[in-house]
């Protein structure tokens, strides 16, 4: 089973601090324990000076409402990163734009204000383990073995979906259409070159292929996750103490 590819978030003493790495589940169970380390980056968003500024003005009754405000606004950066930026992300790097399939992938795993807890002031965005089978190959690049015999990939004969990928209703027609079309190597040709789907037509005097059999796929690093998630922790960085704000004053209105 694949691991989750998970970007972070924890906030202690006033330093908001997101985190990307590939152990989601270690993270889970234990963020901070040596094993993390090295396996993670951090990225700082400090909320030291405005924290201490606002503490000046509350009780201590009210200060303990602090973990809580902080907690909210880490999950609604979380969420936005998660639900928002990273499919819009995906869409501009992928030709065509990444399918829905990729998109629903990235998920977000709330903050708790409860000390002890494994996400006490963590929230966590990542790639869920389906869509993380494949994505990894785009994150980290490298060669994808086939499940099955061979890899089918179409060639510019053969009608895709505007992502670039056979279609179930392509791959029905060319099941149940024997007659029409054809797998493996034609007759007085030679070699794994030839080797694919192969569509008759003329009255099958003439065949030409659709698409083409490989043992492998090569993948070079497309969308590197922890840098994409590292642009986008700086970009919502900047309305972070605002949402602070705002969740800890809807936190002191409650709790009076």
């Amino acid at each position: 089973m694949v691991a989750p590819i998970v970007a972070g978030a924890v906030a202690r003493t006033g330093v908001a601090r997101f985190f990307t790495g590939t152990k989601g589940k270690d993270l889970l169970k234990d963020r901070f324990k040596s094993s993390i380390k090295g396996q993670v980056k951090g990225l700082n968003i400090d909320l030291s000076a405005n924290i201490k500024q606002v503490s000046k003005q509350l009780s201590m009754r009210q200060k303990r409402q602090i973990p809580f405000a902080t907690s909210r606004a880490l999950n609604d950066t979380a969420f936005n990163i998660a639900r928002k930026d990273l499919p819009k992300f995906a869409n501009r790097i992928f030709t065509g734009g990444a399918v829905p399939f990729t998109r629903r992938g990235f998920k977000f795993i709330k903050s708790n204000k409860k000390r002890g807890s494994a996400n006490f002031l963590t929230a966590f965005v990542f790639i869920d383990k389906l869509q993380g089978a494949y994505m990894k190959f785009q994150i980290d690049g490298g060669i994808r073995k086939p499940k099955r015999k061979a890899i089918l990939i179409p060639t510019n004969k053969l009608r895709v979906n505007k992502y670039g990928n056979i279609t179930r209703a392509t791959r029905s027609n060319i099941i149940n259409n024997k007659s029409k079309y054809f797998k493996g190597v034609p007759k007085g040709r030679f070699g794994e070159v030839y080797e694919g789907i192969w569509e008759r037509s003329g009255d099958n005097q003439k065949i030409r292929m659709v698409a083409k059999y490989k043992d492998d796929a090569r993948y070079n690093k497309k969308f590197p996750f922890p840098t994409i998630v590292e642009k986008l922790v700086n970009n919502r960085s900047k309305g972070f103490r605002a949402r602070f704000e705002q969740r800890l004053k809807e936190a002191l209105a409650s709790a009076r």
